[in-house]
Parts: structure tokens; sequence; C-alpha cells
């Protein structure tokens, strides 16, 4: 009987502990999927604008550069949509 209710506390705990480290690992991905997401903004406006600008000093590629940057972005936030990231 002793055996019994130890083995009930014990598949009780591993449940506790396992819906805890599950919800944990979900929000740890979407946490890191919203600083995924903005690191990718900042990088596509400030790279864009660096690129800009040194197209206009002569650069030729410097367009072609922003419109990738600018394309990765974009492409990332639809890829991070799917798990909830706006």
């Amino acid at each position: 009987m002793m055996e019994s209710t130890t083995e009930r506390v014990t598949e009780s705990i591993k449940e506790e502990v396992r819906d805890a480290v599950s919800s944990f690992l979900v929000d740890l991905w979407k946490d890191v999927a919203v600083a995924l997401a903005s690191t990718s903004y900042c990088l596509a406006l400030v790279g864009g604008s660096i690129f800009i600008i040194l197209y206009v000093a002569g650069w030729e590629r410097g367009l072609r550069w922003t419109g990738i940057l600018f394309v990765a972005h974009v492409l990332l936030r639809a890829i991070l949509a799917g798990g909830g990231v706006q």
C-alpha cells in the first residue's frame, strides 16, 4: 500500500514537471522568435539606410543589397508569423 501511494505521488510530480518544462520551452521559443524578428527589423532598417547612402556615394550594388535586406526581413517575418510573432 505504501508503494502505490509513493508511485502515485511520483507520477503526479513527473506530470507536473513535464507540463512546467513544456510550457517553459514554448514561452522561450516565442521570446526568441520575437527577439529575432526585432533584430531583423533593426538590421534591415540600419543596413538598408547605410546601403542607400553608399549607393548615393557611388556604390552601384547599394540598391541591390537594400532590396536583399528588405526581402530577408519580410521572409523572416512570414516564417515567424506561423509561430504567432507579429
